[in-house]
């Protein structure tokens, strides 16, 4: 009887070590990528494929069906089955993206989190990239490069690099006190071409401004002056589609303008509160005579 208990117990044991390896699950999530739709089912079928591709493999796919009234939550609903790294959040109605970002903040568990846009198009090494020299120089932000295409796939090269006479070398660490006349300056406040650290971004309560245009200019800027590693490199990981004719950006056009007026307020009240105004004015002026001229 002894060694028959002796003989389970070996059984039970094994089967337990073999279960557990074959659902390995990861302790961690390396990049959390989170990623609002509005009425998206025509670019979806690409973008699973684009996801599935990607030489990265921990990771999770956050959506937020801002209340899509097309197939966007049925093809995602189908999609999870598929792959448990997917997770779905559904809003009732439509809110805008600044508020269904901060929604899907709340849900992030990565290392890192990164803000894509479900109409653009992602090179297969963007997450493996990113969260490598991010992770490798510990940065609070990682902001990269990437291409520009029009709707009817015009290249759009002007366009295409977001930094303005850079004042700091290419891939080498700074701080936002490096560049004070510069800091909201050298890179537009987009976050689809930028991985934050979720610590930093929890740790400083930053947010998506819930307007329904230049959103994320807010969230952009107050953790440019917030962080305190910052590392820019030249790599190329994205296609950015300008003025396709469904995005928020051509949706709300005509309302450009005083979302622009809310941002610079609500940044101008935030260096206040933080005793940073007097610091970062020079560049806060630059940043002003940018957006209303």
């Amino acid at each position: 009887l002894l060694l028959i208990a002796v003989g389970l117990f070996i059984i039970i044991i094994k089967f337990k070590y073999n279960y557990n390896n074959y659902f390995y699950e990861p302790a961690s999530i390396s990049v959390s990528v989170i990623m609002p739709c509005y009425n998206s089912e025509i670019y979806l079928p690409n973008l699973f494929l684009m996801f599935k591709s990607q030489t990265l493999k921990n990771f999770e796919l956050i959506f937020i069906d801002d209340g899509s009234t097309d197939n966007t939550n049925l093809l995602i609903s189908e999609q999870l089955k598929k792959d448990k790294r997917i997770k779905l959040i559904t809003l009732l109605k439509n809110t805008g993206a600044g508020n269904a970002r901060n929604v899907g903040l709340k849900h992030s568990k990565g290392d890192y989190i990164i803000f894509l846009d479900s109409d653009d198009i992602f090179y297969p090494n963007l997450l493996s990239t990113t969260y490598k020299i991010a992770s490798k120089y510990n940065v609070d932000i990682l902001v990269f490069d990437f291409e520009c295409r029009f709707s009817n796939n015009i290249s759009c090269r002007s366009y295409r690099n977001y930094l303005f006479n850079f004042p700091y070398p290419i891939n080498e660490i700074f701080s936002p006190t490096d560049i004070p006349d510069n800091i909201f300056t050298f890179s537009r406040g987009v976050p689809w071409n930028k991985l934050f650290k979720r610590d930093f971004v929890i740790k400083n309560n930053l947010k998506f401004l819930n307007i329904k245009k230049h959103n994320d200019c807010f969230f952009v800027y107050t953790a440019y002056v917030m962080a305190e590693k910052i590392h820019v490199t030249n790599e190329v990981l994205l296609t950015y589609r300008r003025n396709n004719e469904n995005s928020i950006s051509i949706i709300y056009k005509n309302e450009g303008k005083e979302c622009i007026r809310k941002n610079l307020m609500e940044l101008k009240n935030f260096l206040q509160e933080k005793k940073l105004f007097d610091i970062y004015k020079k560049s806060f002026i630059k940043l002003t005579i940018h957006f209303l001229l």
